[in-house]
C-alpha cells in the first residue's frame, strides 16, 4: 500500500475531530451513553450528586471542548445550553 493511498494517523484524527466539531451542541452524547461513563463511575467506587453539571455531562462538555473549532468555556456552555434546551430540559445559567 502507497503512501498516498493510506491515511496517516494524524489525518484521521483530523478527520474524526471535523466530524464532531460540526456540530453545534454536545456531540458525545450521542456516541458515549451517560451509562457507560456512570457505570466505569460506579466501577472506581465513585459516588456523585445528581446536579445540572453531573460527571457524566462534565465528560461529554470536556471532550466536545476539546474537539471544537472555538474550544473556550463560554461556547462550550451556550452549546451545552442549547443542548439541554432541545432536549426539552429548563435552562440553566449560561455565566461562565
Amino acid at each position: 500500500m502507497s503512501h498516498c493511498t493510506r491515511w496517516s494517523f494524524q489525518r484521521k484524527v483530523d478527520w474524526f475531530r471535523c466530524q464532531f466539531a460540526q456540530h453545534t451542541s454536545l456531540p458525545f452524547s450521542e456516541v458515549l451513553p451517560a451509562q457507560v461513563i456512570a457505570s466505569a463511575l460506579q466501577a472506581m467506587c465513585l459516588h456523585c450528586y445528581d446536579s445540572v453539571y453531573s460527571p457524566v455531562t462534565v465528560v461529554w462538555l470536556f471532550l466536545s471542548q476539546v474537539i471544537h473549532a472555538n474550544p473556550t468555556l463560554a461556547v462550550t456552555v451556550e452549546n451545552f445550553l442549547a443542548w439541554r434546551l432541545s432536549h426539552g430540559l429548563p435552562a440553566c445559567s449560561n455565566v461562565t
